[in-house]
């Protein structure tokens, strides 16, 4: 059984690196400074994909088939549809859809990992809930830095930032209902990590449902 489960999973995680690379060959044809942004999260995507599998072959953790797919979507939903077709520009809230899913996915890969370093119990516990809805915060926090540092590192746009003068002729659209002036940046990542956030929460909710079963 457990060897039938490691194949899944292994075949499911060799996909999703498969078409990571693929993408990041796509872009890597059109030129590094032409494509900064797409290059270095085809790269990340690439590198991160093996990291479950690789955890799965050195500990006790074992990922569900359904996670490994929840993942593939969350990739091709960021890589693909986001970055390479312009989804994030096109529709306003594709951006709020993958730090939801991102929490969603996140969350659920805590609950087995706390598993796994409990000897395979504690799942159920509050701590181990805790502990799943910590680990996917920190991990959406930990990706705002990385935003943070690709905008002031390579002069991408990934925190939606304006530009001095954008903020000279434009101040007017940027202040809140109180005319306080609310830096787009700021207001970006509070909205990441607020969806990130929720996303968690909602993982814990369906978490309680199944254990109440």
């Amino acid at each position: 059984m457990k060897n039938i489960f490691y194949k899944s999973s292994l075949a499911a995680s060799r996909a999703v690196a498969v078409f990571a690379f693929l993408y990041f060959l796509l872009f890597a044809y059109g030129g590094v400074a032409k494509n900064v942004l797409g290059l270095s999260c085809s790269l990340g995507a690439f590198c991160i994909t093996f990291l479950p599998f690789y955890l799965c072959q050195k500990s006790a953790l074992r990922l569900p088939q359904g996670w490994y797919a929840g993942f593939a979507v969350f990739v091709v939903s960021s890589m693909v549809l986001g970055t390479a077709l312009n989804f994030y520009l096109r529709f306003w809230w594709w951006d709020i859809y993958l730090h939801l899913t991102s929490g969603l996915v996140l969350c659920i890969f805590g609950f087995y990992l706390h598993s796994a370093l409990n000897g395979g119990a504690g799942g159920k516990t509050f701590a181990g809930m805790l502990f799943a809805f910590c680990f996917a915060v920190a991990f959406g926090t930990i990706w705002e830095f990385y935003e943070f540092g690709c905008d002031m590192l390579l002069g991408t746009d990934m925190q939606c930032g304006i530009t001095t003068a954008e903020l000279a002729t434009q101040i007017s659209i940027y202040t809140n209902r109180f005319g306080n002036y609310v830096d787009p940046a700021v207001a970006d990542t509070m909205k990441d990590l607020a969806m990130n956030t929720l996303g968690a929460l909602a993982a814990l909710v369906l978490k309680k449902q199944y254990n109440d079963k």
